[in-house]
């Protein structure tokens, strides 16, 4: 790419899940419950199970986080983590069905934030934040390693031990010399094609000629004393030593059509030409004089040096992950990019107007630095001398990038980012040529602060030695350090527990600030009235997890709202997590001798789930029959907090709001759950089926025959309805929404004008 671009990229694969962003319906009003008719597959949520993948194109580290919307305007969190090895975050959440998107921040560890809202149309979703911050990074070479016989594999033709005289490897024929054997004095010729040379011993020889292909494992050493130059689309590869040497004279190597891969080391005195043939190396490859690339690649992911590479063919490339090094005055006038490595040159170096330069570490230039063409940093660049940036020339800078130069001239634009800051460093002059502007975060750092500007164009985004950029592998330690007291890979100003390694971030259901609730009928299995106040509890979860994003705690807070019951009932969720991984429960609330906890605090006899009972007895603690009914009694709660930690952190732990139940009157085995929860290990099976449940363990639990549910959950606090009055006369689009399986008044919980009845709202 001759220019970076910024893009951000939110894809969706649209699949449609139940109850999503559906066009409402034309729905008749709901007289009662009862009246409904409800299909066999909708389960009563107001909320929908979201998956996201988030990806970092640029593959810095960086923190993700998720809210209800853009937080600047009242947004909440929601998920929070980080990015993996693979530069993704991978994360699950439960969205209320009413919200169409969400917010996601990406937060760079080098310091830049980006942001983007993300169509929530489908049950995953997908965010790719960077796409062109680090535009040129790669994890493949141009030119990638072959394969190739060695001294174990099939051959035509064993050379014998000390062997003199030429060589004729016939068409197609495989010949080797052994290891520790020796072949002197004398050409190799190939004749015809296909054919292959395998050394794994040491030969001398005259000249080759002809086309095949050599191969030096890495017992095996190969001198040619004549200028390397064999027949048209011969191939060199080498694992062991390679010199092209006669006597003190170094010889050339000149090939058409071929290939070179440099495993091992080889010396020449240059390599005249490469036409049409690429060149890997990923030893150490030594030229006394100029490497000169026609139509061909150079990958380096070793220790190559030379005085200068030359281009015949400006759509060459060179890329370089290790350390190049060029020994002469350069002229760019290609393609290079420097991915993961240092490219040295110890005198000139001027980028011609077809040259291009993308530079993501090191990129050194000990004498004039000269830019026509195109200039792309997004790591540091040492100029010795002067930096001289020309009219025409395209130059990017890139958030966390450092420039240093002794001098410098700009005579056209730099244009930074947005997001994050990139620095210029000047130890003597600055000139800003008039027409040159400086565009986008870029920090331009004078040694004595004085800076030539011309009249020139300076973006408000530019500031003067007031914003640094941090230390990497590749950026120098001259720059601000990412602090990390716990050495978790989060810096501190993004770690939630910068002094405790095992945790980093939080998370929230239903968000950061906000409560859902579980509203329960308590007459199961025979049906109630379906006010659904017989217990209401307020809750929400926090969330812990560490830098692998694994889960360490969970902290749920509970309050009771109402209890329009007369029965004595107990409170409990389920988790998808193994008891083992529990290391302890605390701050439930019991105040008899029901329920049997084992050390950890858990309830005993789960074998695969994880059951707290938050509350084993909510008559004896808030009363019966509170806060249901005008003129009746009413109290209020203080929140219960319970804290699960646990001592093996979980990759995963279930979906909100987990599996929450109550039992009825102190029958711990008469369990109710939302519409097809599983019971736990300890309830007592022989209720379903009786009265009017319809549980059919093969297709849906907690379920009448007519499709009603005896417990809702609602992704906000519940206005839930007065003792005895059917929650469709209460919230009047409740029965629409049912009715339509979720499509219709998704938001029906809502004091929307027309959504309630306040007289029968408690």
């Amino acid at each position: 790419m001759k220019v970076f671009r910024l893009l951000f990229v939110a894809l969706a694969i649209f699949i449609t899940i139940q109850g999503c962003r559906k066009t409402e319906p034309q729905i008749n009003s709901v007289s009662s419950f009862e009246s409904m008719i409800i299909a066999d597959d909708f389960d009563f949520r107001s909320s929908a199970d979201v998956n996201a993948i988030v990806s970092v194109s640029d593959n810095d580290k960086s923190v993700i986080e998720i809210y209800t919307k853009n937080p600047a305007e009242g947004g909440e969190l929601i998920k929070k983590g980080l990015t993996d090895n693979a530069s993704v975050f991978n994360c699950h959440f439960v969205l209320p069905l009413q919200d169409e998107s969400v917010y996601v921040v990406r937060r760079s560890m080098i310091g830049f934030v980006e942001e983007q809202v993300v169509e929530v149309s489908s049950s995953t979703i997908y965010c790719t934040f960077g796409l062109g911050f680090k535009s040129i990074s790669t994890n493949t070479y141009l030119v990638p390693a072959g394969t190739y016989p060695d001294c174990s594999s099939a051959f035509d033709y064993d050379i014998p031990n000390n062997a003199s005289g030429n060589l004729q490897v016939p068409n197609g024929d495989v010949w080797r010399l052994d290891a520790g054997k020796t072949y002197d004095d004398g050409k190799i010729k190939f004749l015809g094609t296909g054919n292959t040379l395998i050394i794994c011993g040491t030969a001398v020889v005259e000249k080759v000629e002809g086309k095949g292909t050599i191969v030096i494992t890495g017992t095996g050493s190969l001198k040619v004393e004549d200028d390397y130059e064999p027949g048209n689309g011969s191939k060199l590869i080498n694992y062991g030593d390679v010199e092209i040497k006669d006597g003190g004279s170094w010889k050339k190597i000149d090939l058409k059509n071929g290939l070179i891969e440099n495993h091992g080391t080889m010396e020449a005195q240059k390599i005249d030409k490469l036409d049409n043939t690429d060149l890997l190396n990923t030893g150490t490859l030594t030229l006394h004089d100029k490497l000169k690339i026609k139509s061909a690649n150079l990958s380096n992911d070793g220790t190559l040096t030379c005085e200068k590479i030359e281009f015949d063919n400006t759509s060459c490339i060179v890329e370089n992950f290790d350390q190049l090094t060029l020994s002469e005055d350069n002229d760019l006038e290609a393609t290079m990019n420097n991915y993961s490595g240092t490219v040295h040159f110890d005198k000139k170096l001027e980028i011609k107007s077809s040259g291009e330069f993308n530079n993501a570490c090191k990129l050194l230039v000990d004498k004039e630095f000269k830019v026509v063409g195109d200039l792309g940093n997004e790591g540091y660049i040492e100029a010795s001398e002067d930096l001289k940036i020309e009219n025409g020339a395209t130059v990017n800078v890139y958030s966390g990038s450092l420039i240093s130069a002794k001098d410098f001239e700009l005579n056209t634009s730099i244009v930074g980012t947005s997001t994050g800051y990139a620095k210029i460093e000047v130890e003597d002059d600055t000139e800003l040529k008039s027409g040159s502007s400086l565009v986008g975060k870029i920090d331009l750092c004078d040694a004595d602060g004085t800076i030539e500007t011309n009249n020139a164009t300076i973006g408000s985004d530019v500031t003067y030695c007031v914003n640094e950029v941090p230390a990497t592998d590749c950026v120098p330690g001259n720059a601000v350090v990412i602090a990390d007291q716990d050495s978790d890979g989060v810096p501190d100003t993004l770690d939630e527990y910068p002094a405790d390694a095992s945790r980093a971030f939080n998370s929230y259901y239903p968000n950061a600030v906000d409560d859902a609730s579980i509203a329960f009928e308590d007459l199961w299995p025979a049906k109630g009235d379906y006010d659904f106040n017989d217990l209401v509890v307020d809750f929400s979860y926090q969330f812990v997890t560490n830098a692998n994003n694994d889960y360490v705690d969970i902290i749920g807070t509970y309050e009771i709202k109402a209890v329009g019951a007369t029965l004595d009932n107990g409170f409990g969720i389920s988790f998808d997590i193994p008891p083992t991984a529990v290391a302890s429960v605390t701050g439930i609330t019991h105040t008899g001798s029901l329920i049997q906890n084992a050390t950890n605090g858990l309830e005993s006899g789960h074998a695969n789930k994880s059951v707290i009972v938050v509350y084993d007895n909510i008559g004896s603690i808030l009363g019966n029959m509170t806060n249901t009914s005008s003129g009746g009694t009413t109290t209020t709660y203080t929140p219960t907090v319970v804290t699960i930690t646990l001592g093996t952190p979980q990759t995963s732990i279930g979906t909100e709001p987990f599996n929450p139940f109550i039992y009825i009157n102190q029958i711990r085995g008469r369990e109710v759950h939302l519409v097809n929860n599983l019971p736990t290990a300890l309830a007592d099976n022989s209720y379903f089926g009786q009265n009017d449940d319809a549980t059919d363990s093969n297709s849906s639990y907690y379920k009448t025959i007519n499709n009603y549910p005896w417990a809702i959950e609602v992704p906000t606090s519940f206005d839930y309805p007065v003792e005895k009055v059917d929650i469709v006369t209460a919230h009047t689009k409740f029965g629409p929404w049912a009715e339509s399986s979720g499509a219709s008044f998704t938001n029906w919980y809502e004091n929307q004008p027309g959504f309630r009845n306040t007289n029968n709202i408690y």
